[in-house]
């Protein structure tokens, strides 16, 4: 089973490398790995260079954003399998060879998804355990979904459309999202293994600590088309409903009273 892999990056020498060699050293029979290089002119380049004959392609040209990019390399893949790592995430040691029995033991399941852990600049590493997916929880309150330990079929990111490049910051959101409401009726085909497939990394410059905002202003456009209410105190009592049953969820599935909101895209 071939896996594919996207990663996109825009001067992100600092953490390519770790980015890079945490895929590469993963060590499964038919792994298909593209880079796509927004144009950096921070030493990306020669980083990337420095493993080009590991790499299936790879590219540095101006392009039109993360959104896009990612798009990009997924119209060249040609694995059963898809998932893109930003450039300065990185895979736990056996994270796809994991994906590759679970996807080759059970045909039914189109998207999977592990925990992760965050990781800061000091060194601190704090694990994040993840539930089950429950669509309106991922509606109302929060994406349980960490894109970093996730995979799906190819069959499936066709079936949804891709990814949308109106979004540049929530994208992941809307992309599971529509995932979680098209397979509603297919039990099974979302599945959540308890272990950790990826490191998360925490920095200044991220994304989703400088952009904060504008995830939220994606966000509300996002949730518009799957029936969320207009009026402000319904939602909110929708949310704190589905808040208490994700603490619920996180009891029974995990032994944790999880009561801190997640914050991000974690």
């Amino acid at each position: 089973m071939r896996i594919t892999v996207v990663t996109p990056s825009y001067n992100q020498g600092e953490y390519l490398e770790a980015t890079i060699e945490s895929v590469l050293s993963q060590g499964i029979r038919d792994l298909e790995y593209i880079v796509m290089d927004g144009g950096s002119t921070d030493g990306s380049v020669e980083i990337i260079k420095k493993y080009a004959k590991h790499l299936s392609y790879w590219q540095s040209a101006k392009d039109g954003g993360q959104t896009q990019a990612i798009s990009a390399g997924f119209s060249r893949a040609t694995g059963e399998v898809l998932c893109w790592l930003n450039s300065d995430d990185r895979y736990e040691p056996g994270a796809l060879a994991l994906a590759e029995r679970e996807f080759e033991a059970h045909p039914e399941v189109q998207l999977l998804y592990g925990d992760y852990t965050l990781t800061y600049s000091d060194g601190r590493e704090v694990p994040k355990p993840k539930i089950s997916f429950d669509f309106d929880i991922c509606l109302h309150a929060f994406l349980m979904i960490p894109q970093a330990s996730s995979f799906w079929r190819a069959s499936l990111y066709k079936r949804v459309g891709g990814l949308n490049s109106d979004y540049q910051f929530a994208f992941d959101y809307d992309f599971f999202l529509r995932v979680g409401h098209l397979l509603r009726n297919e039990p099974g085909s979302i599945k959540h293994v308890h272990e950790y497939l990826s490191k998360f990394r925490v920095h200044d410059a991220s994304k989703s600590v400088s952009q904060i905002p504008r995830f939220k202003i994606e966000r509300k456009r996002i949730v518009a088309p799957f029936g969320r209410s207009k009026y402000r105190p319904i939602r909110k009592i929708r949310t704190y409903y589905e808040w208490s049953r994700a603490v619920w969820h996180f009891w029974t599935e995990r032994r944790i009273l999880n009561l801190t909101k997640e914050k991000g895209k974690a």
